[in-house]
């Protein structure tokens, strides 16, 4: 499983952690205090969720590693395919193909 696959897992593990203890606290048969604590959960929880997914996302970005060609770039061409994702076609004055 790719960091991002779980961080997103992770994000909505949480979050629907927060609508449950959320949701618990509209029933109205609880102690008003223990009805105060799971909502005050619930949105702590949710709100964990939303400010820390950017936060590790910003984190993955900056500590992914950069592809690093040297020399000059002899040609760039996009193969042609139905992907919804770029991807290019580097290749240098001596020869080697690397795809970006």
């Amino acid at each position: 499983m790719r960091a991002e696959d779980a961080v997103s897992l992770a994000f909505f593990a949480v979050l629907f952690t927060g609508v449950v203890l959320f949701l618990r606290a509209l029933n109205k048969k609880l102690a008003a205090d223990h009805r105060n604590r799971l909502q005050a959960s619930g949105w702590m929880t949710i709100g964990s969720a939303l400010l820390l997914l950017p936060l590790v996302t910003f984190w993955l970005i900056r500590a992914s590693p950069r592809l690093e060609i040297e020399g000059s770039i002899w040609a760039v061409r996009e193969p042609f395919s139905s992907s919804a994702l770029s991807q290019f076609n580097l290749t240098s004055d001596a020869g080697q193909v690397a795809l970006i």
